[in-house]
């Protein structure tokens, strides 16, 4: 199971994070402007598209 989270800061409280998920498979993330983080835990590798 990968976890993703895209963060407004590095508090990581459910105000600052705009979206998440659990998924199992391939994922597609769209990292926004206002994103000053992305943590993910139990993923394999990622790669920039685009």
């Amino acid at each position: 199971m990968c976890y993703w989270e895209r963060s407004k800061d590095a508090s990581h409280n459910m105000d600052a994070i705009p979206a998440n998920n659990n998924v199992t498979g391939t994922a597609i993330v769209k990292i926004a402007l206002g994103d000053a983080y992305f943590k993910t835990t139990g993923c394999n590798d990622w790669a920039k598209t685009g």
